[in-house]
């Protein structure tokens, strides 16, 4: 996966399985009269009908139905561009300017838009003016099992759910209604968030993708817009059972196919991920230059600098990455995930940077070239115990515990702290320097003890313990019973950890030397 792996992860797996953070627009497309939709997909197919669907509704010189009829498909136009509080304000100047009640078409219209602004109270309320005998009841009960769906946080009463969805698919021949059902079903699946349901999610979604529009292709106009809805879910539920290659199906047919659905920024991002998880850099910046075309939110469009600065650091070019993470993390407020993410990439790239640097001593000065805006790399603790650990392995031992010590000021993360404090005690240790050597190491003991580590490393740390409390009673004679008990009870450990080991067969050497 790479030194980035979990960037890529972080982004591409953005959406979340949560129903309370469901939006309408996510789930599913606006639910228009097939009537209205099909006038609707005639107009667009010669032009943006907006402004004379507009003049139609607003000119007091055209009947009234035909003003009326104007009024339905520019909700309808509203509703598909996500823009509901327009779709009403249609609606409500066509009913006073005429003096009319809403027709059935108008209050399924109205529903959809007052869904989209998340007013569930006034969108069911709508979906019950609808007469028990009219053509829409069947869609009307859809979109009300949809609201139960999006409503609940408890993943027990998904069953529920899908009993009504089932139940929904034998009682109606309406075709839209049956598309709705079966989306709906893949939704509730998906939302029970355990890894067997996810392969039953993609099936549901299979038969909107696949069975449906092979057998019959001139079913209904809604299904052309229900498609992209269900490949983008089921994307997301390939990615949850580590399909990797249906995943990335999916979203590179949003990406190129469907650049009008509420959610294609998203699935640019997820596809820009799973292609920079597979090393595809060139596939990733064509993908980010079209997310900068075409998107007018700001955050995902960071997420794609991200995504450019990961490709640097993927192409090798270290010192141009840990400048563009610099770059976006001062962009970001505190507290923001993409923050934290910039910040651990300019780590990460300065680390390798600096691996690639020959000599020890030209680390800093090459560091602090790369314009990091405003970041000083030396106030970084893996930075600092990096350098340390560089010195050791040229056995300049004040340097490193110079460096060691600085990475401690600059509150390093546990691991780096461990790694701080065994470097300090390894060097203290060569200095003659018992005490401090002995108190690093019970740090690092007591830290460890919560933790599964490896028995030979462990084994190491004791040994060392051992000759740190054997060395002091050596020089400290007022407690010498004292560390030897302890230097015995080091060695022990050490033999008992690795008895097959070099470090075990040293200790247990050391344990008959002190009998």
């Amino acid at each position: 996966m790479g030194k980035f792996g979990s960037v890529f992860l972080l982004l591409g797996l953005s959406a979340t399985n949560l129903m309370s953070a469901w939006q309408t627009y996510q789930m599913r497309p606006s639910v228009e009269p097939e009537r209205v939709e099909r006038l609707l997909d005639s107009l667009l197919k010669k032009g943006d009908p907006e402004w004379g669907l507009t003049r139609f509704v607003e000119d007091s010189l055209y009947a009234d139905d035909e003003r009326m009829e104007a009024a339905t498909i520019l909700a309808a136009l509203y509703n598909r561009r996500e823009d509901p509080a327009r779709a009403l304000l249609a609606l409500f100047y066509i009913s006073r300017e005429l003096e009319t009640d809403w027709t059935s078409e108008q209050n399924l219209l109205a529903a959809e838009a007052y869904a989209r602004l998340n007013r569930r109270d006034w969108s069911e309320t709508m979906l019950s003016k609808i007469p028990e005998d009219h053509q829409l009841t069947d869609v009307a009960q859809t979109l009300k099992i949809y609201w139960i769906l999006q409503g609940i946080n408890d993943r027990d009463s998904l069953v529920e759910i899908r009993s009504l969805f089932e139940r929904q698919i034998e009682r109606t021949y309406d075709p839209m209604s049956l598309m709705l059902s079966f989306h709906g079903l893949g939704l509730c699946y998906y939302a029970a968030g355990i890894s067997e349901c996810d392969d039953t999610s993609s099936a549901y979604f299979d038969v909107v993708l696949k069975e449906y529009p092979i057998d019959y292709p001139d079913l209904l106009p809604l299904l052309g817009r229900l498609i992209p809805y269900s490949l983008y879910w089921s994307g997301i539920a390939a990615t949850h059972r580590a399909d990797g290659w249906t995943a990335l199906a999916s979203s590179e047919k949003i990406l190129y196919s469907y650049p009008d659905v509420p959610f294609w920024d998203d699935a640019a991002i997820r596809y820009a991920s799973l292609q920079m998880l597979r090393s595809m850099t060139d596939s990733v910046k064509v993908a980010v230059d079209l997310l900068f075309d075409r998107t007018r939110d700001t955050h995902r469009a960071l997420e794609g600098k991200l995504l450019l600065a990961s490709v640097l650091a993927r192409e090798g070019a270290f010192d141009s990455a840990a400048a563009s993470f610099a770059a976006l993390s001062r962009q970001l407020p505190v507290g923001d995930t993409l923050r934290v993410l910039s910040h651990s990439g300019m780590v990460t790239s300065l680390l390798e940077h600096s691996r690639l640097i020959p000599a020890a001593d030209s680390i800093i000065s090459c560091l602090q070239s790369i314009d990091l805006s405003a970041y000083n790399p030396l106030a970084i603790a893996k930075i600092d115990c990096e350098i340390a650990e560089r010195y050791m392995s040229e056995r300049r031992v004040d340097d490193a515990d110079s460096f060691y010590r600085l990475s401690l000021r600059y509150y390093p993360d546990p691991a780096t702290e461990i790694r701080a404090h065994l470097g300090l005690a390894y060097t203290s240790l060569a200095n003659g320097e018992w005490d401090r050597s002995i108190k690093h190491y019970e740090k690092v003991v007591a830290f460890l003890e919560d933790y599964e580590v490896p028995d030979g490393y462990l084994a190491d740390i004791r040994f060392n313990m051992g000759l740190a409390y054997f060395q002091r009673s050596q020089t400290s004679p007022e407690n010498r019973h004292g560390d030897i008990k302890l230097a015995r009870s080091s060695f022990k450990a050490a033999a008992d950890l690795d008895p097959d080991g070099e470090t075990g067969k040293n200790a247990a050497q050391r344990l008959k030397d002190l009998k």
